[in-house]
């Protein structure tokens, strides 16, 4: 028999387990005698006290079924099921330890097998991650067999994957196909190893390889007998994982997609109708990140409170849409007005869900707003002293509240805005740090204060010693995690500095800034220190390209379009493609026969892929020259006019553009 490892805690804990083990030992021994009958009412009788808190009360009613004089199996399954009620309301120890009491005395009854399952399961939740695939190890070696042990190591698996245990998850599912390759649950695991495997895609940020794992995995799987017993609820299930998921990661597209396959392939399931919610709170996020028309935000916003009204869910899923409204950056100067949307929403909160912990909540969020508003203003029109007292009073109503330090942050990064507010800008970090210590923006802060120092010396053009303070930057924070987000800050303060440099034909200051930018991308991308490289690689192409690097700059636009592909600017590094080709072709680097080609493919996958983007109009200006120059008059035609769809109108192609095309429809007619 394999060996069993049990981890004990300490201190009260261990005492009151020691107690029950005598408890236990007295079995037999003059206890009260219990009947089956006795101990079904003592099962429902411990249960209602659970669900009710009374844990002590439980406590006490469990210690005297654990001590009846009866060893009948139907006290066995009572005190198994009374293990896992423990394990529901989040009292682990107590059911690890009923749990081991049913598997010392019941070893080879049919529920032991779960009880088993319940200890691994308490101890994972505790955190005990190496007890519980002790136990799982025991679980599979001394009942190898049994009917109920692939249920029970799915269960355990699923619980893994809800964790982000992807690994452990993994090799659990292989198990149960390796073992039980005939059975519906060999069918239920390679459906959890599809949904880890999407998982696993998602954590790693590669969104699009994700989806397309989503679309396989539903058809794959929405036929199989074996998934239909229970209505297709394991596929539900990992699909709602996975659109949750993409929620977190703020991939509100690619989680309504996810959602709207549950509600396709599952429609009576019940977990369709969460998933129908969840779907509208995607959709209205996913709007507000495309910086859609308020308008049109506010407009789903009212058609989700229409359709979910009464919904238990609703006012969470408002309150997580008024704090991404709230977040989202908006394309507009006047970034006061873009809260008045986000305050509305909150306004809502407090007006239906009156005396409930969001329209608190929501009170608050327009407190905070009101707050960021009159001091943004003050900022752009008053002196110091009335923006120091906004502050003062700000933080004076908050106190107390978590998000005071995330405010004070907001303040900070505001004034870095103002070349001449930098100073106060450290002010703001140096008090965070100094009356918040121990808070992610305090620890943040202690990177802020010498990375503001580095940018205010860009600014200035003292680049020798902007260059020494960000070498001893990097030798500081290596190892910190923020210090890639603040490099990255670096290295844009370094290239849109450039930028005025090469319009004056400052050649020389232009190469040294564009190229310690680079510097710092590729540093970024050698220690792999963002969340998603996309940027790195992207940016640093850019630079290359602004250091006459056109090769070097072209294997990174590729790295962007075939590694990350879900990068926010990848339709522009596409498009970088084309035009470095044509730079190539153009200096006589690449022979135009071999560059053409290339070129009009680079071009033709962005108005394919990104028809929307900001350089679809570019690409297809430079697709219909190209059709004119292979004497494609046709082609040219379909091309300018798409130009002109896609143009701004203030476009200094447009009139030419209408000029040529008259010309070519004249000739065409």
């Amino acid at each position: 028999m394999a060996k069993r490892i049990i981890l004990i805690s300490s201190g009260p804990v261990l005492l009151a387990l020691v107690c029950l083990a005598l408890i236990l030992a007295g079995i037999g021994r003059g206890g009260p005698t219990y009947t089956s009958a006795d101990i079904e009412q003592a099962k429902a009788q411990i249960f209602s006290l659970i669900e009710a808190g009374k844990l002590t009360e439980a406590d006490a009613e469990v210690d005297k079924l654990v001590a009846a004089g009866f060893t009948g199996e139907e006290k066995g399954q009572a005190i198994r099921e009374i293990a896992g009620k423990y394990l529901n309301a989040q009292q682990f120890d107590k059911a690890i330890g009923l749990s081991d009491y049913v598997l010392k005395n019941w070893p080879k009854a049919d529920f032991a097998v779960l009880a088993g399952m319940t200890m691994a399961l308490s101890q994972a939740a505790k955190g005990d991650i190496t007890a519980a695939e002790d136990t799982t190890d025991w679980l599979i070696a001394d009942y190898a067999g049994d009917a109920n042990l692939p249920a029970a190591i799915a269960t355990i698996a699923d619980t893994y994957c809800w964790r982000k245990l992807y690994d452990r998850s993994e090799r659990l599912y292989s198990i149960i196909i390796d073992k039980s390759a005939d059975s519906s649950w060999a069918t239920k695991a390679r459906l959890g190893l599809a949904r880890v495997e999407i998982l696993t895609l998602i954590e790693k940020k590669k969104y699009s390889l994700a989806q397309q794992q989503v679309d396989l995995m539903a058809v794959d799987f929405r036929d199989e007998p074996a998934l239909q017993a229970n209505g297709g609820q394991d596929l539900a299930v990992a699909l709602f994982q996975i659109g949750q998921e993409f929620v977190w990661q703020r991939r509100y597209v690619e989680a309504r997609d996810a959602f709207d396959q549950l509600i396709e392939k599952s429609p009576d399931n019940s977990l369709s109708q969460y998933a129908r919610l969840w779907s509208a709170r995607a959709n209205v996020c996913a709007l507000i990140w495309q910086h859609k028309r308020d308008e049109q935000v506010i407009a789903a916003i009212d058609k989700m409170i229409s359709d979910f009204e009464g919904d238990a869910v609703l006012p969470d899923a408002l309150f997580w849409i008024s704090k991404e409204y709230e977040w989202a950056k908006g394309p507009v100067q006047d970034r006061s007005g873009w809260y008045d949307a986000p305050n509305s929403v909150y306004e809502r909160l407090v007006q239906q869900f009156n005396n409930t912990s969001y329209s608190q909540q929501a009170e608050w969020g327009q407190k905070r707003l009101t707050h960021r508003i009159k001091i943004l203003n003050l900022m752009k029109e008053a002196d110091q002293n009335e923006v120091d007292a906004a502050i003062e009073n700000m933080v004076a109503e908050l106190k107390g509240r978590p998000e005071v330090a995330g405010e004070l942050c907001w303040i900070a990064r505001e004034y870095e805005i103002y070349p001449d507010k930098h100073e106060l800008a450290k002010e703001m970090y140096e008090r965070i740090i100094r009356e918040y210590p121990g808070s992610v923006e305090a620890n943040e802060a202690c990177l802020d204060i010498p990375r503001v120092d580095i940018q205010s010396l860009i600014e200035a053009g003292d680049i020798n010693e902007a260059n020494k303070l960000t070498d001893e930057f990097i030798s500081d924070f290596n190892q910190n995690p923020y210090a890639g987000e603040c490099l990255g800050r670096i290295a844009i303060k370094y290239y849109k500095t450039a930028m005025p440099f090469k319009v004056q034909g400052r050649r020389e200051q232009t190469k040294q800034y564009f190229a310690k930018s680079e510097n710092l991308w590729q540093w970024v991308i050698d220690n792999n220190f963002v969340d998603n490289l996309g940027e790195a690689y992207f940016c640093a192409a850019t630079c290359r390209q602004e250091l006459g690097r056109w090769e070097d700059a072209l294997a990174y636009y590729y790295k962007v379009v075939d590694d990350y592909n879900d990068y926010e600017y990848v339709c522009g590094a596409q498009c970088a493609i084309g035009w470095s080709y044509e730079v190539l072709r153009d200096s006589g680097k690449i022979p135009k026969e071999e560059a053409n080609p290339i070129i009009e493919q680079a071009y033709t996958a962005v108005l394919t892929k990104y028809p929307d983007c900001y350089v679809a109009n570019y690409a297809a200006f430079q697709l219909a020259g190209m059709m004119l120059e292979k004497g494609d008059k046709a082609g040219a035609v379909v091309y300018y006019k798409m130009f002109l769809e896609l143009a701004k109108p203030q476009d200094v192609r447009i009139a030419s553009v209408k000029e040529t095309l008259s010309r070519l429809e004249g000739i065409s007619k």
